[in-house]
């Protein structure tokens, strides 16, 4: 539906109601006085009568007369005190409940009043009108257009042609794409009703988001409160057309009036802070707009303003956050999305700018604005052509526009006229004052990697907005491209000149930082940030990860991801961030502690549940996290990721069938999702059947032609088989059209299977010569020769990798190995710095340990690997060190029960070669 029909059907719906003329009988002269001051429209007059008769005499007529007033005049928290008090008091709940219902959606808890009520029923046929009247108001405001909808014709069953549902009936018809009808109706009714506030104000909605008549809009709204001047929604649609035409005059006029007859009403509030922050006095705007925020369900247009306000004052975090508020409420306030989803490209998450752009794009007629800030976002992520393709609809939107010229050209680059596109662009941003051309121009000069042509179309746009930092900062992403980081670095310098706040400059020039290796001077980015803004979620998330990249103790990590959370307590990132680091270093339990925490602070968050269940599965809490990863998929059913989270957690249990079942909701929902393919074929291999996993690895091949992944797969099949030629002709054609690691290392361990060493170590060679920064090959390159006894090789292997990370624990651990096999010196420096990155893994004890016995600390070895052995009773190789230092040292016994022990695993302990060995060496001891 429509987002702007549905804005007009809540307005109206909205409406408190015709003024119910009530047969009271005589309650005494302050009750006939107030319905007196009422019918002359004088309420302030009728509340003042109406507190001091309660004040002689506590009575539910005079309470429920009260709480009427009250809610009529625009103060739905006081009218509902009084409501309920008459309700406890006796008066009836066919007069109370429909008043009620109307309280509660005016102060946003529609929810609340729709549970409550909507099942009541009442005799009376007018009782039983009002409250659908109001409960289509409340299912309005939900975006349940249903729901209101039966709602309406639930009323007008009750009471035909009942005016005010009548009136909202117009605007269901609207909705439903029937305008003509709609006014028809209204016009009916206001035959009937002339004077009928509700169906003036809903009259002057429809001209305004209808028939485009602003003039005849203000005049319907100013008919409407002279029948009815406290009549809330009257008032501020005329102050909303009053802020979008800017006439702050006008808006001022119209406030004062609103304040002297609604002095306590939020709406009036409200739109007091827009005139403030239109004549930009943003202080006293947030000033006026902090106690709506305090609200348990604040107005969304609060938010909104809140948003604005923060965003013009640089704080990006804090306008992100109050606008993602905005546009969670509901489709109402789709208006937020394009500034909401512009913060987000200039934090540097243009993912979530698109999705939170999505349903503006999904629309018949996405507005210019929409389409152009998604091409921004897409410009971001370094996709020129989908920006084009956003940046031609943009310009159709606006058929009578200049702009259309632009998208003539974009037509003509696209149906194979490049150079004469080219040059009308160019032409275009010449003599256009605005940027739309010379955006559409760069993106597709980038889309065309034509990198020297764009960079004189960046600087034109650069001095046409000298305001925007895009323009810079895309000029120092070309210089990078082209090798120029000193030019790089200056443009991006630009723009955070240009926005001090500009995230993704920021985190461009501190990864030029990290390349640099100064994450000093990359710390220093995020932290000029934050001085300006200082709970800027980003920032912080930098600064932990250089914190962890810079070897700062883990407890600083800690504080500063506490920061973030604090800083930011209803942003997922933050909370995400923090659970996913304290899994990463190990620490389980406190992982699982912070996630607990921010799912019980926002609930049924998708991330959320994700990290939870992970951090439960960390923890070895199988059963919750089976419990959480199944709601996430309740949750989002067309996700496959919630399946392939059962899928591992249920191997890993040693639960095949649930993992099978698992897969098969996993690729039910994503047919050719790879992950679930790939894990498809991995469980036909483990069952032999060979012939559909090849099948399946055959179709990936041809859904993706130019993609090795699919031949890699192939290959894994052919190793499990043990067909090892043809896995290697797939392991080479997978390398030909897509070179990966994984792939080089498998081709490397497959041609050894296959006793083809030289052509291994060409092999080997070949790749590291290509790919010398490729320190996992080498490592595991180092690894495979060792198996083999192959030290030479594997010296020579872990010595790269030191030489790239010389703090590379398992490099260091092996590389001692690798020189205690030859006899050689300097074991003990390799086996003690791994022993100082790694102080308490038992491999790397085992390790130090040996070297330690090498070295002549006969003493010292002993010692350690009896805590090795202590520590992982299950590790046969540990054992098989202590035998070996136990006979260096001439402890006998202790050596032939360690041995003995090895001995007894046979073929279960693959290094009974050196078992035996041993055992001969020790007779020899005996003897």
């Amino acid at each position: 539906m429509h987002t702007g029909r549905f804005r007009v059907l809540v307005s109206v719906l909205a409406v408190t109601g015709l003024m119910q003329a009530c047969d009271w009988g005589s309650r005494g002269d302050p009750l006939e006085e107030a319905r007196r001051q009422i019918a002359k429209r004088d309420k302030p007059a009728a509340m003042i009568t109406l507190k001091e008769a309660l004040q002689k005499a506590d009575s539910a007529p005079v309470r429920f007369l009260l709480g009427k007033t009250l809610l009529d005049a625009g103060q739905p928290i006081e009218a509902e005190v009084e409501l309920r008090k008459a309700l406890l008091q006796g008066q009836a709940e066919s007069d109370v409940v429909p008043e009620l219902v109307k309280a509660l959606t005016a102060m946003g808890r529609a929810d609340e009043a729709i549970k409550t009520y909507a099942g009541k029923k009442f005799d009376s046929p007018a009782a039983m009108a009002e409250l659908q009247v109001g409960l289509a108001a409340a299912w309005a405001t939900q975006g349940d257009t249903p729901a209101a909808r039966r709602a309406i014709d639930a009323a007008l069953q009750a009471v035909p042609k009942h005016p005010v549902a009548s009136a909202a009936l117009a605007n269901m018809l609207w909705s439903e794409g029937k305008p003509e009808a709609a006014l028809a109706l209204i016009d009916e009714v206001l035959k009937q009703s002339p004077q009928l506030a509700q169906a003036l104000h809903a009259k002057g909605v429809l001209l305004r988001h209808y028939k485009k008549d602003i003039p005849g809009a203000i005049a319907s709204q100013r008919e409407a409160l002279k029948s009815e001047p406290t009549l809330v929604s009257a008032h501020a649609e005329l102050l909303a057309l009053y802020y979008g035409q800017g006439d702050k005059a006008a808006l001022r006029a119209q406030l004062d009036q609103m304040r002297k007859l609604m002095p306590r009403s939020p709406i009036a509030m409200l739109f007091r802070a827009q005139a403030e922050y239109l004549e930009g006095n943003l202080r006293l705007a947030r000033d006026l707009t902090q106690p709506l925020l305090k609200a348990k369900n604040p107005d969304p247009r609060a938010l909104l303003l809140a948003g604005e306000i923060e965003y013009r004052s640089g704080a990006m975090t804090l306008a992100e956050s109050y606008l993602t508020r905005a546009v969670n409420s509901g489709p109402s306030m789709d208006s937020s999305r394009p500034l909401l989803a512009q913060i987000q490209v200039r934090q540097g998450h243009t993912d979530k700018a698109l999705r939170t752009l999505q349903p503006l794009l999904d629309l018949p007629e996405p507005s210019a604005n929409a389409l152009s800030i998604a091409a921004e976002a897409y410009l971001h992520e370094g996709n020129p052509a989908k920006a084009q393709v956003l940046l031609e609809r943009a310009a159709r939107s606006s058929p009578s526009d200049p702009q259309i010229r632009t998208t003539m050209a974009l037509s003509r680059i696209a149906q194979g006229q490049a150079a004469e596109g080219l040059d009308a662009l160019e032409r275009i941003a010449s003599s256009d004052k605005s940027t739309f051309a010379d955006l559409a121009l760069v993106s597709v000069l980038l889309r065309q990697a034509r990198l020297d042509t764009a960079l004189p179309a960046l600087v034109r746009l650069e001095e046409k907005d000298e305001k925007s930092p895009l323009a810079s900062y895309l000029r120092g992403k070309v210089m990078a491209a082209k090798g120029d980081v000193t030019a790089a670095r200056e443009a991006y310098l630009k723009s955070l000149k240009r926005d001090e706040t500009y995230f993704p400059a920021a985190r461009a020039l501190g990864a030029l930082d990290i390349e640099a290796k100064d994450l000093k001077a990359a710390k220093s980015r995020f932290d000029a940030i934050l001085a300006k803004d200082a709970g800027n979620l980003y920032a912080l998330l930098a600064i932990a990860d250089l914190r962890a990249r810079m070897g700062d103790p883990q407890e600083a990590v800690e504080e500063t991801l506490k920061q973030v959370v604090a800083k930011n307590p209803t942003r997922v990132e933050g909370r995400v961030a923090y659970a996913e680091y304290l899994l990463r270093i190990g620490k389980s339990k406190e992982g699982l502690q912070v996630a607990q925490e921010a799912v019980a602070a926002i609930p049924d968050d998708p991330q959320l549940l994700d990290v939870l269940g992970r951090a439960q599965r960390a923890k070895g809490e199988y059963l919750q996290a089976v419990t959480t990863f199944r709601k996430l998929a309740s949750i989002t059913p067309n996700s496959p990721v919630p399946q392939m989270r059962l899928v591992d957690l249920y191997l890993e249990r040693g639960d095949r069938a649930s993992a099978i079942g698992a897969l098969r909701k996993a690729l039910d929902v994503a047919p050719n999702l790879l992950d679930a393919q790939a894990k498809q074929i991995e469980f036909f291999a483990a069952e032999k059947r060979f012939k559909e996993a090849l099948a399946l690895a055959k179709k990936i091949q041809a859904a993706r032609p130019m993609d090795g992944i699919g031949f890699l797969l192939e290959a894994s099949v052919h190793i499990d088989s043990k067909q090892w030629p043809a896995a290697a002709s797939a392991l080479r054609t997978s390398l030909s059209k897509t070179p990966s690691t994984t792939a080089a290392i498998r081709l490397f361990d497959v041609l050894g299977q296959m006793q083809q060493r030289d052509e291994a170590r060409r092999f080997a060679a070949e790749w590291e010569a290509k790919h010398p920064e490729d320190i996992k090959f080498v490592f595991q390159v180092g690894t495979t020769a060792m198996r083999a006894g192959d030290w030479p090789l594997a010296e020579a292997e872990f010595g790269k990798v030191l030489a790239v990370n010389k703090e590379h624990v398992n490099a260091n651990n092996n590389m001692a190995w690798a020189l205690m096999n030859q006899n050689k010196t300097g074991a003990l420096e390799y086996a003690e710095r791994a022993r100082k990155l790694a102080p308490k893994v038992p491999a790397v004890m085992d390790t130090y340990a040996a070297a330690l016995a090498e070295a002549g600390q006969i003493k010292q070895a002993m010692e350690l690997q009896r805590q090795v052995v202590s520590m992982a009773p299950d590790l046969q190789d540990a054992r098989l060190t202590l035998a070996r230092i136990a006979l260096k040292a001439g402890d006998l016994t202790l050596a032939r029960a360690e041995l003995d022990r090895l001995a007894y695993e046979g073929s279960r302990y693959p290094r009974q070669a050196e078992v035996n060995e041993l055992l001969k060496k020790l007779q020899k001891s005996a003897n």
